[in-house]
């Protein structure tokens, strides 16, 4: 008896072949699932797939903000966002004493986000936000410059010009009229803007340290801004400049301001009323912008 083989075509050989028939693609993870194997890496340990590895910045009470080399996450990103606006996402840190939130840029000086990060919500100054998002930016404004825009509604005047000096060598080229025209004002409580702008080296180079003091009758709001004149591209992600939430004063006694107006003409006081605080040690960090006295 004759046998036949039989010739598989071509066709019937292409595929994948296993003993338990074809191989099955794993199911895709949702972001939210993704979200949470993200921020189950621990510190340190290389990211999954699947995952970013993006810097992080901390803040403290009074908006000092914090960044290093070792400031780093695991994310799982979400939509892509649009390059030109900026906006900070937060989350808080279980593991962290202090309670602090560790918080992602976008739009911003070495904020790398180009998405929305899984599993993180974005500050805009909604009610139940941790206070320390009003150190970042907030729906496009700075946090700190917008607290002020709510400051400058009291329309209050700013007729001096600022005192500005570096070191007792300086202190000669201070003009009589701005000495004048800020210590009566503080000594009177009158109702104004004054500034005094300070000058010196700190560990990564010329440093100006900017203090705004809105007078009032009954109080008096402190903003203190700060930064490294001489930055370079390499320190601009890890040299924050100085950004620190608004503070509530009293201001410190009108004999003090007196004083300072006597010392105008002699370098020792003068150096005593320009490093010395104008405030006595009540200060109280809030966010609750409130006039400090009638314009």
């Amino acid at each position: 008896m004759k046998k036949t083989l039989l010739h598989l075509a071509p066709a019937a050989l292409t595929g994948t072949l296993a003993a338990c028939g074809p191989t099955r693609e794993a199911p895709s993870l949702s972001p939210e699932e993704q979200a949470e194997i993200c921020d189950a890496v621990a510190p340190g340990d290389p990211c999954p797939d699947g995952c970013v590895e993006v810097p992080y910045w901390t803040a403290d009470s009074v908006c000092n903000r914090g960044r290093r080399e070792d400031f780093v996450v695991c994310v799982a990103l979400g939509d892509e966002v649009p390059r030109t606006p900026t906006a900070t996402y937060y989350r808080p840190v279980p593991s962290d004493p202090e309670g602090r939130n560790q918080f992602l840029l976008h739009g911003q000086a070495c904020g790398v986000v180009e998405h929305v990060p899984v599993g993180w919500q974005e500050c805009l100054g909604a009610p139940g936000e941790p206070e320390t998002c009003n150190c970042f930016d907030i729906t496009g404004t700075p946090g700190i410059e917008r607290l002020e825009d709510e400051l400058r509604a009291c329309n209050y005047p700013n007729p001096c010009q600022p005192l500005t000096y570096e070191d007792a060598a300086s202190l000669s080229t201070l003009m009589e009229s701005d000495w004048e025209c800020i210590f009566e004002r503080l000594r009177d409580r009158t109702p104004s803007v004054v500034e005094r702008r300070i000058s010196t080296l700190g560990v990564y180079g010329p440093f100006e340290l900017l203090q705004r003091y809105y007078v009032g009758t009954d109080f008096v709001w402190l903003l203190e801004t700060g930064d490294y004149t001489e930055r370079t591209d390499a320190d601009l992600c890890f040299v924050e400049p100085m950004r620190r939430a608004p503070r509530r004063c009293t201001l410190r006694d009108p004999t003090f301001f007196a004083d300072c107006l006597d010392a105008k003409d002699g370098i020792i006081g003068q150096i005593d009323c320009l490093d010395a605080p104008w405030v006595n040690d009540d200060c109280e960090r809030t966010f609750d912008m409130v006039c400090p006295g009638p314009p």
